[in-house]
């Protein structure tokens, strides 16, 4: 599919986000957040490229497994632009010692003259070892557990968050900890974000929320705790 010729003029610089003006013809402005540089952002990819792009974040469908039962792990996490406490996956930017030496080996592959469909097989091979890296990494900073020997199954390589607004993508894993039969359930945070406790649910207690719309302080769900739980109480091993 053919897309129209692009400018990207940078409005607003911070530190995690930018706000860019895509300009598709004359005095034609689309405004758009982003966490990229003008020249790497999305809007201005390739479709071969937009195809083999690592995703900004990643989120983790954590589960746990105790004594047989499977709950789902959920963070009230406070989302500053929300106002709020809100349930919320563990979830976090792809860092740059994450991705060491990705970026070089994705490059080669937007290079490479062979067929997409390979190529696409080769990036899914390349990105496993950078998302259970975030992957493991946040669930530690999150909740305090070490996931490094844990059950990762990569569900979407990369999810568009909000594609009328930003670019931003967030790859989905599941995660299963399975703890050991003298270890408790715990919750200890060690990073810098800011929680207010958190919750172990079953398959029923995630389908109440789903049926509802809201955690039970009242509040709306984050579009990828709604995924979170849709994923969980679809699994018909739960």
């Amino acid at each position: 599919m053919n897309t129209p010729e692009k400018k990207i003029e940078l409005i607003n610089d911070k530190k995690f986000l930018r706000l860019i003006d895509i300009r598709y013809e004359k005095d034609a402005h689309y405004y758009a957040a982003t966490r990229r540089a003008p020249g790497s952002t999305f809007a201005v990819l390739s479709e071969k490229e937009g195809k083999l792009e690592l995703p900004d974040a990643v989120t983790v469908v954590l589960v746990i497994e105790e004594k047989g039962s499977r709950k789902l792990y959920l963070n009230y996490e406070y989302r500053y632009p929300a106002g709020r406490f809100l349930l919320s996956p563990v979830a976090g930017l792809i860092d740059k010692e994450d991705r060491e030496g990705a970026d070089k080996l994705l490059e080669e592959l937007k290079n490479s003259d062979k067929p997409i469909e390979e190529l696409t097989n080769e990036y899914e091979h390349i990105i496993t070892n950078v998302l259970k890296t975030t992957a493991v990494r946040e669930i530690y900073e999150e909740t305090g557990y070490d996931a490094k020997n844990a059950e990762f199954t990569i569900l979407s390589p990369a999810v568009f968050s909000s594609p009328g607004m930003t670019d931003e993508s967030n790859a989905m894993v599941k995660c299963v900890i399975k703890l050991n039969e003298n270890e408790i359930v715990k919750a200890n945070p060690v990073g810098t974000e800011v929680f207010s406790g958190h919750e172990l649910l079953s398959k029923d207690e995630a389908k109440e929320i789903l049926k509802k719309g809201r955690d039970k302080f009242g509040n709306f769900i984050p579009v990828y705790t709604y995924v979170a739980l849709n994923k969980f109480v679809n699994e018909t091993n739960y």
